[in-house]
């Protein structure tokens, strides 16, 4: 696997939620259908993730402005650090992120990349001898720039 293809930013196409005991039915969508998601690779090692709900309400500045924070976030997730590649795997090693729980955290993945279509698949452990399995599928985005003078 070489780091060139991984390198570059990728937008969520999709992302679902499962078991192992239910391989065979599709998962549940994970984030709802307003979701909007970009993850980055940088070519130094560091890695961005970012996802929202792209549809939240709005309020003046400062009429409802504490129930329009609450809910952006409780929808909103990012964290930061580097990423190491493997032959089937990429660990994130994150340090900062939007949920406690993540904080200097150790993240892997399997992956498959397929041209500027990745999917990065997480297992996680569900009491005895299951897992929670999540899906996430990522379209690499291609950069284009204009300067005006």
């Amino acid at each position: 696997m070489k780091k060139d293809e991984f390198v570059g930013t990728w937008r969520l196409v999709d992302a679902e939620i499962g078991t192992s005991t239910d391989a065979n039915t599709p998962g549940q969508s994970l984030y709802g259908a307003d979701v909007v998601g970009y993850l980055t690779y940088s070519n130094d090692g560091y890695i961005s993730v970012h996802i929202g709900n792209a549809n939240l309400p709005t309020s003046g500045y400062f009429a409802g402005l504490m129930k329009v924070l609450k809910l952006a976030g409780s929808t909103y997730f990012s964290y930061l650090g580097k990423y190491e590649i493997g032959k089937d795997r990429v660990v994130h090693y994150i340090e900062v992120s939007s949920h406690p729980n993540y904080f200097s955290d150790r993240q892997e993945y399997l992956f498959e990349l397929n041209g500027d279509r990745l999917t990065l698949i997480q297992e996680l452990p569900l009491g005895k001898n299951k897992k929670v399995i999540m899906r996430r599928n990522w379209e690499k985005q291609k950069l284009e720039v204009s300067f005006k003078e």
